[in-house]
């Protein structure tokens, strides 16, 4: 049951990603594009490494 939920979850997330990005990029305004596809991979990351220093302050 969880491959499957996960699966899907990556599938809604990774597609409306790049409609997010597609759109902007469609009607010609590239930097809005561009600065979503910045933005997004700087914060999955960022978000990620929040997530650990906070889980290791709380089982410290």
């Amino acid at each position: 049951m969880f491959p499957g939920t996960g699966l899907c979850v990556a599938l809604t997330t990774y597609s409306t990603f790049s409609y997010e990005t597609l759109r902007p990029a469609e009607d010609g305004t590239l930097f809005f594009a561009a600065a979503d596809v910045i933005a997004s991979v700087v914060a999955g990351p960022g978000a990620v490494f929040v997530g650990i220093a906070f889980a290791e302050a709380s089982w410290a």
